[in-house]
């Protein structure tokens, strides 16, 4: 998740963001200052984000919003967006790992 912000308002994983953070982001701001990918953009340091266009729990539109936001504060940033469910991406044996291990080889 790259936006916990964003996510917690949108209520996905049934409020997971707000339970993991130990509240909604106008009671505890400050976790999600720290903890939320979006808000602390420039990273600085080249980055991949593979996000299923078949996810159904978390929404691609937001993986668009962040590499966009990413790439306006000056961080390299590659989107992949494959054509796969949301648990496809942590199976290391799924097809998109080819993806992840060719990209971590360019950018040794």
């Amino acid at each position: 998740m790259v936006d916990l912000l964003d996510a917690a308002e949108r209520g996905i994983g049934g409020g997971a963001v707000a339970q993991l953070l130990g509240g909604r982001p106008d009671r505890v701001p400050d976790r999600y200052a720290i903890a939320s990918p979006m808000a602390r953009l420039p990273l600085g340091v080249p980055q991949l984000l593979v996000h299923g266009e078949g996810d159904r729990h978390v929404p691609v539109d937001m993986a668009h919003g962040y590499a966009a936001a990413a790439c306006a504060a000056g961080d390299d940033i590659d989107l992949v967006t494959p054509a796969v469910a949301h648990m496809d991406l942590i199976d290391p044996r799924s097809s998109v790992w080819a993806t992840v291990v060719d990209w971590l080889c360019d950018h040794r």
